[in-house]
């Protein structure tokens, strides 16, 4: 993986036990030369993997994601629910924000998600901010808005992502807008299992 802009060295491996580490940064430094700096994702045991080839016979080992396919379709379901809630939308995958509704789209669009986003993933809970005072929670790095509510979108018994409504004010959801969160996250999991 770190066989990029001609450099062929050896492989970067973290420790066995090493954990939440979605992506690194490593700096291969060579004596009389200038540093390069690579960028590398970490890929676990049993994450799903697409494999493709390059024309040159390079191999390229991309993490698969159920979510990706449904981008576009993602996006115009945060456009809709942040003009019907009044709220940001976020929609995210396993690693990363996919589609955003609301101001912020280009910075969020692509940052990697947050522990709490993993660690509801992995819960496969709906989480609904009970009072304004409560700890925020937030989709991804740098955004501004915190979560007041967020459901994982569950398609043929995998979590494939988790769809969020965001809220700058601390506010709560009404049950009106818990309802709409619900609901889009189910109609998302349907199009993933069609």
């Amino acid at each position: 993986l770190l066989e990029q802009s001609s450099f062929v060295g050896t492989a970067v491996n973290f420790k066995w036990d090493t954990k939440s580490i979605s992506n690194a940064h490593v700096v291969h430094s060579v004596k009389n030369q200038r540093d390069k700096a690579f960028s590398v994702n970490v890929i676990y045991e049993g994450d799903p993997l697409e494999i493709f080839t390059e024309h040159s016979g390079e191999i390229v080992l991309k993490k698969y994601s159920m979510m990706a396919q449904l981008a576009d379709f993602s996006g115009h379901y945060a456009d809709c629910l942040y003009k019907v809630s009044g709220l940001c939308c976020a929609v995210c995958d396993t690693d990363t924000v996919i589609a955003f509704g609301g101001p912020g789209r280009k910075e969020a669009i692509g940052s990697n998600i947050t522990g709490d986003m993993e660690e509801i993933i992995s819960s496969r809970m709906s989480y609904f901010k009970q009072f304004p005072g409560e700890k925020n929670l937030y989709t991804h790095q740098g955004a501004q808005a915190a979560v007041v509510g967020v459901t994982p979108i569950i398609s043929s018994g995998d979590c494939a992502g988790v769809i969020a409504l965001l809220s700058e004010d601390g506010s709560t959801l009404t049950e009106t807008q818990k309802k709409l969160l619900v609901l889009t996250a189910t109609l998302l999991a349907g199009n993933l299992e069609n």
